[in-house]
């Protein structure tokens, strides 16, 4: 385990993992390796794959530093438009730390053979590429598409505020942003009071397409407003800046995402049935309050984590992702007998 490096270079990692430090790494190491019985042992994969998608940075650097943390042999396997800042904190890394290590942004043949373990990141189609590319005996950890949820009993001004940080930090194209929230009371009231925590963030710098998708979407619901009165939207006068839709349904409904959120009227129980389909892709329901009773009614909806309104974007670096235990899952455990 090279947790010195990992110390070394914190001040790289961080930004996108969280804060860490000697105590709290042994720690996290100690307390998922920890065999449960004396006749058990952990084995770490000696050969490694890792394919990088080109949401956000965040899952590139986070995979890199699970490879740095248990050493030997990985290959990354780099989006067509590459990862901004991979250079630069690649080749920070001592060279004897990576002597081993590949990078490319196609696949090398030579990658797959003898492959103990494969980390995917990706849409549902590449994930579905690899199931049926790699070898049964390679372990396969899946990080495909997902979203997040809010959930506000106590609507105020500063939830306004902390949903919208929720919602702008990398404009909703990473797995834990919040494209949904569910708000107790009047909706109206609380849309206005989001718009202006929006008005606080600088406009996006959004390509045709991505504007045309949020176009697309006002369009729809302008629409879908004068003719069925089921929904109200509030939005910038560009589309690089946020657009707000209130609706009387509860079901989670597509959105183009880039700052584009759905309010719906909060009631309970809240449950998967009332969500619909794609509340099988949930993995953060950000609550406000932050309080028992709430997070009890987030565990109806299956998450994969539970946090306070604000802090979506941010969880620890020993996190379980998408339900697995981070280091945990990469082992393969051995029975002595």
């Amino acid at each position: 385990m090279n947790i010195e490096i990992l110390l070394e270079l914190h001040s790289l990692f961080e930004p996108y993992t969280g804060s860490y430090n000697r105590d709290s790494l042994s720690l996290w190491v100690k307390q998922e390796l920890t065999p449960p019985s004396l006749e058990v042992s952990p084995l770490f994969p000696e050969r490694s794959l890792h394919v990088i998608s080109s949401n956000t940075p965040h899952a590139a650097f986070q995979t890199l530093w699970k490879a740095l943390l248990i050493g030997k042999q990985h290959f990354f396997k780099l989006p067509q438009n590459g990862v901004d800042g991979w250079e630069d904190l690649y080749e920070a890394i001592p060279l004897t730390y990576r002597t081993h290590w590949e990078t490319s942004l196609e696949i090398r043949p030579h990658w797959l053979e003898s492959l103990d373990l494969a980390i995917i990141y990706g849409s549902h189609n590449t994930i579905q590429e690899f199931r049926q590319t790699l070898h049964p005996s390679t372990k396969l950890i899946e990080h495909g598409h997902r979203l997040g949820i809010g959930i506000i009993t106590s609507p105020s001004q500063g939830a306004a505020k902390r949903a919208a940080l929720d919602i702008t930090q990398h404009d909703q194209k990473g797995c834990l942003s919040v494209h949904h929230l569910y708000v107790t009371g009047d909706l109206e009231p609380f849309a206005k009071q989001l718009e202006t925590a929006f008005q606080q963030y600088p406009p996006m710098k959004l390509t045709a397409s991505e504007a045309g998708a949020v176009s697309h979407f006002r369009v729809l619901n302008t629409f879908c407003e004068a003719n069925l009165k089921d929904r109200h939207l509030i939005a910038s006068p560009s589309c690089e800046g946020y657009t707000i839709l209130t609706t009387t349904k509860m079901a989670i409904e597509p959105s183009p995402g880039y700052r584009t959120v759905i309010l719906h009227p909060y009631q309970e129980p809240l449950d998967q049935a009332k969500l619909g389909p794609e509340s099988a892709y949930l993995s953060t329901v950000a609550i406000e309050p932050y309080e028992h009773s709430l997070q009890q009614q987030a565990l109806k909806l299956r998450p994969t984590r539970i946090c306070a309104l604000g802090t979506a974007q941010a969880p620890p670096f020993h996190a379980p992702h998408d339900g697995y235990l981070s280091l945990q899952s990469l082992v393969h455990w051995v029975q002595l007998q």
